[in-house]
């Protein structure tokens, strides 16, 4: 993996450090998409929590906290407010518009979230769905 903030001042070469394999999903905030944040969170072991900070903690924020507190995932908070029970000390100050604090990011997920269950040394088993489109010209 090597990673590459568009600020260009921000990159984790694996060549530094150990490599690591992430599956980053990104889940929208907005409550019609609440059933595809949950089953989102099944396929997680950890949760970076943004919050906007011109907009602050808003109702979905708390709902899809909860949705990965309950999951029981690791959560990391990237902005924090005191209303959820977490440590302020623990919260990554970081910013996409200026590309400040963004190489704090992935470390901490890499640091903070467990590797997923199972053994490494068994044989790989995928479920794998297709979908065929089939058109006739008549």
């Amino acid at each position: 993996m090597f990673f590459t903030c568009p600020h260009g001042d921000v990159s984790v070469d694996p060549t530094e450090s150990q490599a690591y394999l992430l599956h980053l999903i990104d889940t929208p905030g907005h409550v019609d998409f609440s059933y595809e944040v949950s089953r989102s969170l099944t396929a997680c072991q950890g949760a970076l929590l943004v919050v906007d900070a011109t907009q602050g903690v808003q109702a979905q924020t708390v709902a899809n906290f909860y949705l990965a507190f309950e999951s029981d995932l690791t959560i990391i908070p990237a902005q924090l407010k005191s209303m959820f029970d977490l440590n302020p000390g623990d919260a990554l100050l970081a910013s996409a518009k200026t590309g400040q604090g963004l190489e704090q990011v992935l470390p901490a997920v890499i640091d903070r979230t467990l590797p997923p269950p199972g053994r490494s040394n068994s044989p790989m088993l995928i479920l794998l769905w297709t979908r065929t489109m089939m058109s006739t010209n008549d």
